[in-house]
């Protein structure tokens, strides 16, 4: 018998205003544990307006109940200049947690198998010495990742975080993504506005316009994703589907 996944995340009746605009309209959807819910959306339907209000940066009406420790995934990597990348990765772990972190800010043994850890997951290794203007986007990117993952948060919010990469990157940090979220089991609500990266990317796609979700599908590919189903007749089947729903 298969056991029960567990909400992780869910929103009842959130409503956001900016002024006289509604921004998000009444909206309500759930997503369970080790889950990757991937919500689709033009400039300014609101989808990063709902990743700040579950992430508790932004006031909100309604009802949202998260069940774990939440990291957000930023657009851009902000990542701090003066600090190494191992040093960058290490901010994602609580500052409160006196397990990790000693008396003199240095990092204890724990965190850095921790940081060695992720980062070999993410293939960044090798660049743990260096600081952010010694790497590329692509590498900044993974650096993001990676500080968001190292805690082992049962929820990740992702804003786009690929959007200003060449295509021969996101490529390859796909893999890696997905390949670091099966291992860790989060649970990933990821904002995007390309159909073809959602269909690979997700295990459910959900359509946002005007504040609200319009269609929400099942992805039918199996995991782990080829390459190659960009390329099927199924999957730029979904594709049209997807693209016909938006008005």
């Amino acid at each position: 018998m298969t056991k029960e996944k567990k909400i992780t995340v869910k929103v009842e009746n959130l409503n956001v205003n900016y002024g006289e605009n509604t921004i998000l309209n009444d909206l309500s959807f759930s997503i369970k544990e080790n889950e990757f819910f991937v919500l689709v959306g033009k400039s300014g339907s609101g989808k990063t307006t709902l990743l700040k209000s579950i992430s508790g940066l932004l006031d909100y009406n309604g009802r949202i109940v998260t069940n774990g420790e939440l990291r957000l995934v930023f657009q851009d990597d902000r990542l701090l200049p003066w600090l190494k990348v191992s040093q960058n990765i290490k901010l994602g772990i609580p500052v409160y947690n006196n397990n990790h972190i000693d008396r003199d800010h240095k990092l204890s043994e724990e965190t850095k198998e921790k940081i060695v850890q992720v980062s070999e997951h993410l293939e960044i290794e090798d660049l743990l010495r260096k600081y952010p203007d010694q790497i590329s986007g692509g590498e900044k990117q993974r650096v993001s990742i990676a500080r968001a993952f190292i805690s082992e948060p049962q929820i990740v919010l992702m804003d786009e975080p690929f959007k200003s990469l060449d295509i021969f990157t996101k490529e390859n940090i796909y893999d890696w993504l997905l390949n670091f979220w099966r291992k860790l089991g989060s649970s990933i609500i990821y904002v995007t506005h390309d159909l073809e990266e959602a269909l690979f990317l997700g295990d459910r796609v959900a359509l946002l316009q005007d504040g609200q979700i319009i269609k929400s599908i099942e992805v039918p590919f199996d995991r782990p994703r080829n390459k190659n189903i960009k390329y099927s007749d199924k999957f730029t089947e979904y594709r049209k589907m997807l693209a016909a729903s938006f008005k």
